[in-house]
């Protein structure tokens, strides 16, 4: 019995398919595990495991003119020809054939009966027998045309006369044929072999085993055939996957070393995989990937030839593998029986036909060269507009009861213009068919996964992601972080779907369950799949599981009531058994499979190891199952009896599809929706079944190539794939209702919102006098998950169904998405079936194609190939087309915005495409079902960083909450979007190139201001200094007045370290990277929508705001504040009636609790100078003849602080008050926001010099003065601010400096004077500098001093502050010092003789000043509703005072 493989892919090298791989054909040649014993035979054969009559390699050349393929072929041992080495390692290919022959008894053993026998364009190989082929030669040859006759490579070899009965059946032995024509000839030739066998009387109980394999270097078709069903065929396997790669030897070797230790205990390789001397060189193992959702490579083998047993793949006997090629260098992987019914026959013809189109095949008998390098990749022209399948023409093959009508799409097969575009054109190609408005770049990328995302799905605030890392990742929306980990598979996950409280998940051959609890348990995981080929798809209802993969056949799975054992140690099953347990465990909504799985392989390796070392029954076997462990004799791979062990038994489901109506290829998408169960699959096909008992409904065609997608909603099904249409089906019907064109490359993934309206709130919408705005109405009434919400009166239920209304028959409404390999997400409305936006993450370059999508009341999402996912803010979108649903506005989406602040934002450029008119946005909840995921959403909270408050858990029946999504508003977005245009603003006070840029900065300022009412100018005091920008609103004199102030001008940006451009906005896991974020122009913006927003809810609520206010933007903080007083002093009118000045620009003290700043250090800048000689000396000539400069400065500057930073200053801590850290450390004592540790790990320091607990750290931190040597510097004062002066470079080593420069920042604590201080430090430097009876001269000069700040944490401003922060956040702020300095809240508070309050928005990691500085968005959201609180309290408490004391001001 011969072993054979064959590969077609991508051009590899034929040493990686046929001679390197662990358990390579050549490994086969002498040690095949899985030849089929036969007793008719000698013993060495019949039993053997040799292969050693020959072998040949085949492969297509890759030459673009020419299509016939090669041959090498020798009677020697493959395992013994170093020609076949040599070759090997030199030749490329996308098409490889390979064969190792043991020949049968009377079969001759030379070159011309060693396979692959090669004709034309066509490969051939053959492993088995023609069952008395002897006696049935003659007539087989008479059956040949006189062309094949003379084409017969050898007339003593079976397998060289089926190659001639093939070529005799195909139509032209000269063109290149559609598969299904190859296919055709293959079933042809069978079936000739048997009649012929029939009539020459060779007795039916003699075996012929066929296992063909032929390609003309497009297509391949191989068989497994057994003429007799109660006999075993020869085996057969086929592994298909997105890449084929070589592992490395690290992965190898830790793979072999932990299978090592869990079979014996130690590190022994005895009895491992490949732990035997390797006799080809550079062998090693291989493995396929799974990236995409198609397949690029498959490998028809007789055996595996990889270790990794869930690659492969047992043909059923009897079937033929058509593999394909479909657009792109896709391949498609067809199951066709070579035996059966001619209507099941006929199906797969006109599947493959299907497929044929798609990839560019105009009908039988065309089609143009061969060759693996002629993949003819084309796809359709598509329109820009959908249609309707009416206004088509052109049917899919005949109709008949069991078709839907099938759509073309005009213009033919041509090649699509978007794939020859790039940049900008590109761009605008999408732009102009798009049918909705394009938004280039995410609002926030959220990262973890460490390859491609291929599927999502959304509740309770929460993101469940699922890759080919074969881990699923748990995100909080709200805070765009990665909450949880939940690991087990060991394959790629791919489908994630919630129903009823729980969360399945589908990877390699397992279905998972995970409870949406807090800590999200396994609650059970089951084998679904076999040798038969993993699973792709799952659907579930409350009840039923349905599950589809590479068997074709949809299986169904009762699930019983919630009570399901988990075991919570391992996160899985005990032994991967569902079985119910007393008193429910697992609450919170789980699953059972019943009948009860028996024990199965764990989807697990670690208990897979752990059970090897038992060594009790198969245990040992169970290792297998992560294909690392090899057979007995240590050759590596399976024997014929465990590579079924290795891959487990699957758990024999209630219900399965019919074989006769099953797919032909691979089911990729499952959806249910009504009575029914939908299944989509390569084979270009959509299948409909009963959910109660899988019984074939129907068969829904008109998709060209694969169908990758589905979608179910309220009475529609939604497909699509590699047509780039998106096909609507009526459930009702099971027609096309709508095709839906736009993305121009295949469709990979479906998501959708089914969303129920509550007719009582429709009632009160078309009640007269409603309060209510449409959007709120709508609202109020649904909920994106569930059950539809019941009426509650014959008024509303009749005025729902009224005849002729808008809004009859909208009881349940749809918003869908679609993700495509365009690089493209649409979110679509299905009121109308319009596009209502395009997403992309790119404005120039190629679009990485998206691979899943999910979506939400508030965000759409994207998954990428690189692991990142990729999410777009759309609120505004749910809530206009929900009004365009019950016929209250257009049916278009639109972002919204002021017109002012629009106009604003565009002279700035922050406007992407976006409308500035459209109603505002609401937030809206998505729910689980009643009772289910509260305590996930607690958690979810919680791990997530944020505080557990009333507002984050809204109500949602009795009991339940749920933690909803942030809900970015109109203002939310629109502040992200002018955030996004100043940054990209170079506001770089201190560099003079950037003044232009600053100006451009102040004036940005002006117009937002302008736009929210504010009496605005531009103030600058001090020319070639920055405009300080003024804003003023008074809507009430007798209000009190508040002032914000801030600044717009940054730090320079130059460090190499950053992770983006800094002067452009990038979010990442909810972080918004960019210089200014959290210092300060994201604070400036936050507290100007804030006033934003006020005045909307103001305006709509007739009221005032509750405070007057004025704005104080400066723009040289940054450089020292030069004119800042004097601009303040010259507008002191604008400031009439401060009661309270407000300053955000300082940080929390950690990372998870909101903080109050009550008092900062003073700091004094000032340098020291010591000259000597008139100019720079060569150390070479004049070193060491007298007193250097920099040696004097180095001895006086080490005179200022000892080892421990103490400073040698006398009298420098006097008047140092005690207690001044007794407010904060009320509250920071038991909230863990500060550790020794974790501030070590933060500075990346070993060890500290001050404080041996948190308490005396902060201390010196905080309440203690400091002195710092910041820089030393050569040359005088003067010189430095020269850059040139350092134009030694490397040669500076050989010159003595004439002067040298220390630079010092000294921090002071309140009651210190600073004055004081400095002539304390001049006369300690006059006495240490006197004591070096120095030559040279030595002085001091102060630059700057920033006065000290504090305010008494009891005030009625700071109590304000707290109970502001207390509403937003739900927790109790800190108190908290600061040791930097900011002299202006000192500077204002004695200017405008109103209290300052430095009220943080950023957490102690926002990098300020440094490389990747940033802020959380939700600190930023949250900032902005903080100072509304914050505004209302102020107002609030002004009221109260002048109701009781009208005449009496209130004091701080």
């Amino acid at each position: 019995m011969c072993r054979l493989m064959a590969y077609i892919g991508p051009t590899v090298t034929v040493a990686d398919v046929v001679v390197r791989p662990s358990r390579s054909i050549i490994k086969q040649s002498y040690d095949a595990r899985e030849r089929r014993n036969d007793s008719s035979l000698p013993f060495h054969l019949g039993y053997g495991n040799l292969n050693g009559d020959g072998f040949g390699l085949g492969w297509f050349p890759n030459l673009s003119n020419d299509n016939t393929p090669c041959v090498f072929t020798s009677i020697t041992p493959a395992w013994n020809n170093e020609n076949l080495n040599r070759l090997a390692t030199k030749l490329e290919s996308g098409v490889i054939f390979a064969h190792v022959r043991a020949a049968y008894p009377g079969m001759p053993v030379s070159e011309q009966n060693c396979h692959p026998f090669q004709w034309g364009r066509y490969l051939f190989m053959h492993n088995g027998v023609v069952a008395g082929f002897m006696q049935i030669r003659r007539r087989l040859l008479a059956e040949l045309s006189d062309a094949v006759y003379n084409a017969v490579q050898s007339f003593h070899s079976d397998s060289a006369v089926s190659f001639a009965v093939f070529l005799n059946h195909l139509p032209d032995l000269h063109t290149q044929h559609p598969p299904d024509v190859l296919l055709q000839a293959t079933q042809k030739t069978i079936a000739t072999i048997r009649r012929i066998q029939t009539e020459a009387g060779v007795p039916p109980s003699d075996v012929s085993l066929l296992n063909y394999v032929v390609s003309d270097g497009r297509s391949l078709i191989a068989t497994r055939y057994v003429s007799i069903s109660e006999e075993a065929p020869a085996s057969l396997y086929y592994a298909e996957g997105s890449a084929y790669e070589r592992e490395s030897a690290g992965e190898v070797s830790r793979k072999y070393s932990a299978a090592a230790k869990a079979l014996h205990g130690e590190e022994s390789m005895e009895g491992v995989a490949g732990a035997r001397s390797r006799p080809v060189t550079e062998e090693s193992d291989y493995h396929l990937l799974y990236s995409d959702k198609g397949s690029r490579v498959c490998m028809i083998a007789s055996e595996p030839v990889t270790s990794a047993a869930n690659d492969w793949v047992e043909v059923p006997a009897n079937t033929a593998v058509v593999v394909c090629r479909e657009k792109g260098g896709i391949l498609n992987i067809l199951l066709a029986p070579l035996s059966g019914t001619d209507a099941r026959q006929e199906e797969v013809v006109r599947c493959l036909e299907s497929v044929s189109h798609a990839a560019g095949f105009d009908g039988h008998g065309g089609g143009g060269g061969g060759g693996p390098h002629n993949c003819m990749h084309h796809s359709h022209s598509m329109p820009a507009m959908h249609r309707q399948d009416s206004q088509l023409t052109g049917m899919d093959g005949p109709a008949d009861s069991m078709d839907s009508g099938a759509a073309h799409a005009p213009g033919g097969i041509t090649s699509s213009p978007f794939r020859a575009e790039s940049g900008a054109a590109r761009l605008a190609a999408m732009l102009g068919r798009s049918g909705g408005a394009v938004s280039v770049g995410e609002d926030d990328m959220l990262t973890g996964h460490s390859s491609s995302v291929m599927s999502m799905a959304c509740a309770n605030g929460l993101l469940f992601s699922g890759g080919t890392d074969a881990c699923i990742k748990v995100w909080s929306l709200a805070a765009s972080k990665c909450i949880a980990t939940l690991e087990g598979h060991r394959g790629p996950i791919r489908k994630l779907e919630i129903v009823g409280g729980r969360l399945f998940s589908a990877g390699a051959k397992f279905v998972r369950v995970w409870a949406l609890t807090e800590g999200f348990p396994c609650l059970a995981a089951l084998q679904v799949a076999d040798l038969r080929g993993s699973v792709k798809a799952l659907a579930a209802t409350g009840d039923m599981l349905f599950v589809g993969g590479q068997s074709c056949h949809v299986m169904a799975y009762k699930l019983s009531p919630p009570h399901v054992a988990h075991d919570g140690a391992n996160g899985g099953t005990n032994g991967g058994t569902w079985s119910p347990v007393a008193n429910g465990a697992g609450a919170g909504g789980s699953a059972l499979v019943t009948p009860t799985v028996p024990p199965s392989p764990p989807d697990d390796l670690n208990a897979a190891a752990a059970a090897a070392r038992d060594c009790s029954g198969p245990t040992g076997l169970e290792l297998l199952a992560s294909g690392i462990v090899g057979g007995a004799n240590g050759c590596g791979g399976p024997s014929s009896e465990t590579i079924r062990a290795m891959v487990g038994s699957a758990q024999p489901p209630c219900a399965a599809s019919d074989p006769q109506h099953s797919h032909c290829g691979s089911i990729t998408a499952l959806a249910v929706c009504g009575p029914y169960v939908f299944s989509a699959s390569t084979d270009s096909t959509v299948r409909v079944w009963t959910a109660d008992g899988l019984r074939f409904v129907k068969v829904l065609r008109g998709h060209r190539g694969s169908v990758l997608a589905l979608y179910g909603g309220p009475g529609i099904v939604l497909s699509g794939g590699r047509d780039h249409l998106i096909r609507v089906w009526d459930v009702e019907t099971l027609v096309c209702r709508r095709t839906l064109a736009g993305h121009t490359d295949d469709i990979l993934s479906l998501s959708g919102i089914s969303v129920p309206i509550s007719p009582p709130d429709l009632a009160a919408l078309v009640s007269p006098g409603s309060p209510r705005s449409p959007t709120a109405a709508v609202i109020a009434g649904i909920s994106p998950i569930g059950a539809p919400l019941a009426p509650s009166g014959e008024a509303a239920a009749a005025a729902l169904g009224a005849p002729g209304s808008p809004r009859t028959g909208l009881e349940r409404a749809l918003l869908f998405v679609s993700a495509a390999a365009d690089g493209t997400v649409r979110l679509w409305s299905a009121k109308c079936y319009s596009c209502l936006r395009v997403f992309c993450s790119r404005a120039t370059g190629p679009q990485p194609p998206v691979m899943s999508c999910a979506l939400t009341d508030s965000v759409t999402v994207g998954g990428m190939p690189d692991g990142i996912i990729r999410l777009w803010r759309t609120d505004d979108v749910f809530a206009s087309a929900f009004s365009a649903l019950l016929g209250l506005g257009d049916c278009e989406g639109s972002q919204h915005g002021g017109s002012a602040v629009h106009a604003a934002l565009a002279a700035a450029g922050a406007t992407d495409a976006a409308s500035p008119n459209g109603p505002a946005a609401k937030r809206v909840r998505l729910e689980l079902p009643s009772g289910v995921a509260t305590a996930a959403a607690a958690a979810a909270a919680g791990a997530a960083g944020l505080p557990r408050r009333p507002s984050l858990v809204m109500a949602s029946g009795a009991g339940t909450g749920a933690v909803p999504a942030l809900s970015a508003s109109r203002l939310e977005r629109e502040l992200e979007r002018a955030l996004k245009a100043f940054i990209r603003i170079k506001t770089v006070s201190a560099d003079p190139a950037m003044h232009e840029e600053c100006f451009r900065g102040a004036k940005f300022l002006l117009r937002l201001l302008e736009s929210i009412g504010c009496e605005a100018k531009l103030v600058q005091p001090v020319e070639e200094k920055n405009p300080v920008v003024l804003g003023r609103l008074v809507t009430d004199p007798s209000k009190p007045t508040v002032c914000f102030y801030g600044h717009y001008d940054v730090q320079p940006a130059m460090e190499d370290s950053w992770k983006y451009d800094p002067f452009e906005l990038h979010s990442e896991d909810g972080w918004l990277y960019g210089r200014g974020t959290t210092d300060n122009k994201g604070p400036v913006l936050a507290f100007i929508y804030a006033m934003r927003e006020l005045l909307e809810d103001c305006k709509a609520g007739g009221t005032c705001l509750p405070t007057n206010i004025v704005f104080l933007i400066e723009g040289e903080e940054e450089n020292g504040s030069t004119g800042f007083r004097e601009a303040v002093q010259q507008n002191l009118r604008w400031f009439e009636g401060t009661r309270l000045v407000v300053i955000s620009n300082t940080l929390w003290v950690g990372e998870r609790l909101p903080c109050i700043t009550y008092g900062m250090r003073g700091m004094i800048s000032l340098s020291i100078e010591v000259r000597g000689p008139l100019r720079d000396l060569h150390s070479g000539n004049e070193g060491g003849v007298f007193t250097e400069p920099l040696a004097d400065l180095s001895k006086v500057l080490a005179s200022l602080v000892d080892s421990h930073n103490n400073i040698l200053v006398p009298g420098f801590y006097a008047n140092v008050r005690a207690n001044m850290l007794q407010a904060a450390l009320a509250r920071l004592e038991g909230s863990h926001e500060f550790s020794l540790d974790g501030y070590k790990q933060q500075l990346g320091v070993q060890e500290l010099t001050s404080g041996r607990s948190e308490q005396d750290l902060l201390n010196a931190r905080w309440c203690q003065p400091s002195l710092s040597v910041v820089d030393v510097r050569v040359g005088t004062t003067e010189e430095q601010s020269n850059p040139s002066h350092y134009r030694f470079g490397p040669t500076r080593f050989s010159v003595i400096p004439k002067a040298a420069v220390g630079k010092v920042s000294i921090r002071f604590v309140p009651d210190q004077d600073a004055a004081q201080l400095v002539e304390l430090l001049k006369s300690h430097v006059q006495h240490e500098f006197a004591k070096l009876r120095s030559p040279n001269t030595c002085s001091l000069q102060v630059h700057s001093i920033g006065d000290w700040w504090e305010a008494r944490p009891d005030s009625p401003f700071m109590c304000m502050a707290e109970r502001a922060l207390q509403k937003e956040w739900g927790v109790q702020p800190l108190l908290v010092r600061e040791g930097g300095t900011m002299p202006v809240a000192s500077s204002l508070q004695k200017m405008l003789g109103a209290p300052a309050l430095l009220l943080p928005m950023g957490q102690a990691s926002d990098c300020p000043h440094l490389a990747n500085e940033r802020i959380r968005r939700l600190n930023l959201l949250r900032g902005k509703n903080v100072v509304k609180n914050l505004l209302v309290e102020v107002g609030a408490a002004a009221a109260a005072v002048a109701q009781q004391q009208p005449a009496v001001p209130m004091q701080q």
